[in-house]
């Protein structure tokens, strides 16, 4: 990721992928690379396609975001 993106004081960065290689950890780690030194806080999570009541959920990939203080 190029922290040239990212103004000199972003409010927030969201991240998601598809790949699935990279984890929420990976994911959290990348956000975590290009606003380490910022205050906020960093999360990440699975996202699922969900159906019918009784079928189970499918992975569709993974989201991160960085929300500064």
């Amino acid at each position: 990721m190029h922290k040239e993106l990212l103004s000199s004081t972003p409010l927030f960065l969201l991240l998601s992928c598809h790949t699935p290689a990279y984890t929420p950890i990976v994911m959290c780690n990348l956000v975590f690379q290009a606003t380490g030194q910022l205050k906020g806080t960093v999360e990440s999570s699975e996202m699922l396609l969900s159906g019918k009541a009784g079928i189970m959920p499918l992975p569709s990939g993974t989201s991160a975001y960085f929300l500064a203080q």
